[in-house]
């Protein structure tokens, strides 16, 4: 995933908000992103999988070069990303309900590019009858699995499928499972 969320007031652009009927009128100039991978590989046969999530993200909400800005109120330039990714990489034996260990190379990593930014800059000029709030905030959860499956003793009525275990140790390791996600 790669991208960006942008909001500008730049150049000779002029926001103005006055008193409104209910109290003061400020002004919010804000930029958010989300952004939620989840990447699943499983082995076959070659007894090897990798699973990989890229993540390129800009989120800004900025003023800048000659803007200006009057606000009968408060003024607040917010910008806010949040980034999720999980990685799963599992071996499968070619039969599901075997009991032995798959051997192989099972690689999981996630790469997590982000930033967020609130800024006023250039000559751009604030003024606000109230107080004047620059805030910015990243948020970014990166989680790998990284299994050979199955690895237990159970008689195959009571194991469970590949799947089933790589949500359950997801969740085992903090994480919501693979459920309510886009694969």
């Amino acid at each position: 995933s790669s991208g960006h969320s942008r909001v500008t007031v730049g150049k000779m652009a002029h926001l103005i908000s006055g008193n409104g009927s209910q109290g003061q009128a400020g002004i919010l100039i804000g930029a958010s992103s989300t952004n939620d991978l989840v990447a699943y590989t499983m082995g076959g046969s070659t007894r090897f999988s990798i699973s990989l999530t890229v993540v390129e993200f800009d989120t800004a909400a900025q003023i800048t070069d000659s803007a200006r800005i009057d606000a009968g109120g408060a003024l607040k330039v917010l910008a806010s990303s949040i980034v999720d990714t999980t990685s799963y990489a599992t071996g499968k034996p070619s039969i599901v309900w075997n009991v032995n260990p798959q051997s192989g190379v099972f690689i999981a990593g996630n790469f997590v590019f982000n930033t967020a930014k609130a800024i006023i800059d250039g000559e751009s000029i604030v003024t606000a009858k109230d107080d004047v709030a620059v805030n910015s905030f990243s948020d970014v959860k990166a989680s790998t699995v990284s299994l050979a499956i199955p690895l237990n003793d159970l008689s195959p009525e009571d194991q469970m499928t590949v799947f089933n275990r790589v949500e359950f140790f997801g969740k085992l390791m903090g994480g919501g499972g693979l459920s309510g996600k886009a694969t």
